[in-house]
């Protein structure tokens, strides 16, 4: 069994891509890294069997198989995920699942929960509102059809502050894939207009996920042969509004279109909101995002007794979870990860 690490960057110095063969290098290799037309010494090449690798400060026993400026330091950028998801595959194993809790801090009579109904996160970066939409519906087939109190997400299993996220990109409208990473997310923190044909001259615009509180304005006619079509984002008081402008034809398909990276905290808020309004169930109060909890001097810096995820009730029993919605299995995340190289669930994943 083999390892092998490719690492590309750049280097001041140029060499020809030829030198690379007499390195170990198979020829095809080599021929394809001289037709990508960037030097040599642009990329770095590592390969050596997996029975030989030895701890860091070892030396090495055997020579690499191939390498190429294996003694160059290079920027790793998104090939690190490589490394997170195979220290997770060891870490956790290949059936290792993410779970979102449920718990019911009252009795539920006749289908009504006296009390609040807290969910709470595990880290599941690619919780979808359809999950959720399901999830919902599965709750009220087990008998929740009415919450008394509040809905109050908590995402403290990650308990993380500015100074976490330092060093890191912004996420913005145009950069939604730096959103950070949180606990509890939806649609990976993304909020996204959805545009399909339509009839009396409008095209037929929604949003993913569907959100409580938000005033969406459709000025997408119908017509020509353009499939185009923008969005923006703004914000009084509690309402949020989403206009959407363009054109599109009725030979156009549904399209997705990135609106921006919300805070975790205003997306799952209104789409909680949302989501359980269109699964049938009535909440009396709102929903809201549990406060940070206070963390005395004295607890500062030391574990807390019990998982993040635990709940206790008012005289500070552990709550039983009503119910667990359980994510795909972590081989499927990594491939995912990997394969478009999602920053959000990678650090998620780290966490």
């Amino acid at each position: 069994m083999l390892s092998l690490v490719l690492f590309s960057g750049s280097l001041a110095a140029q060499k020809n891509a030829d030198s690379v063969a007499s390195r170990g290098v198979p020829s095809p290799v080599a021929a394809a890294l001289k037709q990508a037309g960037l030097p040599a010494t642009s990329m770095g090449l590592y390969v050596q069997e997996v029975s030989d690798v030895v701890a860091m400060d070892e030396p090495r026993t055997q020579p690499a198989l191939a390498s190429l400026n294996d003694d160059k330091p290079f920027v790793l950028a998104s090939t690190t995920k490589v490394v997170t998801t195979l220290a997770a595959l060891d870490l956790l194993g290949a059936n290792y699942r993410w779970r979102t809790y449920a718990f019911a801090s009252g009795p539920i009579y006749a289908g009504k929960l006296r009390g609040d109904l807290l969910i709470v996160g595990g880290g599941n970066s690619y919780l979808s509102a359809a999950d959720l939409a399901q999830w919902f519906a599965d709750l009220r087939a087990k008998g929740l059809k009415e919450i008394s109190g509040n809905i109050v997400l908590d995402r403290f299993a990650f308990q993380l502050n500015d100074d976490d996220h330092a060093h890191t990109p912004v996420p913005g409208a145009d950069r939604p894939h730096h959103v950070l990473p949180d606990a509890l997310t939806l649609n990976e923190g993304v909020l996204r207009v959805v545009v399909s044909p339509g009839t009396a001259g409008r095209a037929a615009v929604r949003l993913d996920p569907p959100l409580a509180d938000v005033q969406l304005v459709n000025n997408v006619s119908m017509g020509g042969a353009s499939c185009w079509a923008g969005a923006s984002l703004s914000s009084h008081k509690t309402e949020l509004k989403v206009t959407v402008n363009g054109a599109w034809s009725k030979s156009c398909p549904e399209k997705q279109h990135a609106v921006a990276a919300m805070s975790h905290i205003d997306l799952t808020t209104r789409a909680v909101a949302a989501l359980w309004q269109q699964a049938g169930g009535v909440l009396k109060g709102t929903v809201v995002d549990k406060p940070r909890p206070v963390v005395s001097d004295a607890q500062r810096g030391r574990p807390q007794p019990g998982p993040a995820t635990m709940q206790r009730d008012a005289q500070g029993e552990a709550l039983m979870p009503f119910a667990v919605h359980l994510s795909e299995r972590l081989p499927h995340v990594m491939r995912v990860i990997n394969k478009t190289s999602d920053n959000m669930a990678a650090r998620n994943l780290l966490l």
